[in-house]
């Protein structure tokens, strides 16, 4: 049986997901909504700060990554910037912030309709069956996406709901064993959706997958006053730890689910070693809305090395060529006469043979 590996990137998520040139005006859009948001009674906790204080401070700090998203190539090389020079503080607070902004956006805007159609091809068995036992032993996904557009379409053609849910399907928790004979995702910046704490728990927004896009008023609302809620209590949080403990402990005591794939921590270690172990018995490559950016050349290069069973690369992208030729600068002994290339991007390209074994 071969094995076929699909590699996702910002493009694969572009129909509800903003990239890089969209970024900003996105968050700018969120700025807006929240500005706009009237939180209505008080609530008292004394724990936490006000919803009048969580809300000033996530409209300041929104304020502060738009403006450096404008300065900077990415936000992605902002994040670089703040990592490398120890700027651990505004770091996080980066992170903190782009986990508010996944969640929201995905529950607004909803699932990029081409991974709905993209499992309805795959999805195999009947109703009654477990959901890992219906998708195909033989597909894994390596995504470079910080967002749940996956999951998302999981859970609607599941009913399944919650990130252990999510996990008994995907593989998806990188505390669990994961089994490359079973279909798996492997997220390489890890995941918007929640935060951990020193004791490796995450401590807020159990998902809801099943809540996306064509929200009422009042859900927006409630949304957004959740969002509001979540970024002011991890601040709080993270300033009370730091009058207690010394800043170079707080990338361990306090992050988010996503993370970038050049920090050195547990989470990035397994989801690199799930990435290489699948790329070890790939033999079809799939490679969707993902470009190769130099920024990731590093992951990049030793992903394509332990490809050692590699048949066929097929990039589906409306300009294949440039990645094609950067492809071949990592590898220079895969035949061009393997490389497909497929422009056309109204749905995720599945190779004929995918399940006729």
């Amino acid at each position: 049986m071969n094995n076929f590996t699909y590699l996702l990137g910002a493009g694969a998520s572009i129909e509800k997901v903003p990239v890089v040139a969209q970024f900003a005006d996105a968050l700018s859009k969120l700025l807006e909504q929240i500005k706009g948001h009237e939180p209505g009674e008080e609530y008292i906790n004394p724990d936490l700060p006000s919803v009048k204080e969580s809300k000033k401070r996530i409209e300041d700090d929104l304020q502060w990554l738009i403006e450096n998203c404008n300065n900077h190539a990415s936000v992605d090389t902002f994040a670089k910037k703040l990592y490398s020079r120890g700027d651990i503080l505004e770091y996080l607070k980066l992170k903190s912030l782009l986990n508010e902004f996944f969640i929201l956006q995905q529950k607004i805007q909803g699932v990029d309709r081409r991974y709905d159609l993209f499992f309805a091809d795959i999805i195999q068995g009947d109703w009654n069956q477990e959901p890992s036992d219906r998708l195909p032993s033989n597909i894994n996904i390596l995504s470079w996406n910080y967002d749940n557009q996956i999951e998302y379409s999981i859970a609607d053609f599941f009913s399944v709901n919650g990130p252990q849910n999510m996990d008994s399907i995907l593989q998806t928790n990188l505390e669990s064993n994961f089994d490359t004979d079973r279909f798996g995702l492997v997220k390489i910046n890890g995941s918007a959706g929640g935060y951990y704490s020193k004791e490796e728990v995450r401590v807020t927004d159990k998902i809801n997958y099943r809540v996306k896009g064509n929200l009422t008023s009042n859900h927006l609302s409630q949304l957004l006053l959740e969002s509001i809620i979540r970024y002011g209590s991890f601040q709080n949080r993270l300033e009370k730890f730091i009058e207690q403990s010394p800043q170079d402990q707080l990338p361990l005591a306090f992050t988010s689910s996503l993370h970038f794939s050049w920090e050195n921590n547990q989470w990035t270690k397994e989801a690199s070693d799930r990435a290489r172990e699948v790329c070890s018995i790939t033999d079809y490559l799939i490679i969707i809305g993902y470009s190769f950016p130099s920024f990731n050349k590093t992951v990049d290069r030793k992903l394509l090395d332990d490809m050692h069973s590699l048949q066929k690369v097929i990039i589906q992208s409306p300009h294949p060529r440039p990645i094609r030729d950067k492809i071949l600068s990592y590898r220079g002994d895969i035949n061009r006469a393997n490389i497909l290339e497929v422009n056309t991007v109204d749905e995720f390209h599945v190779p004929i043979n995918l399940l006729d074994d």
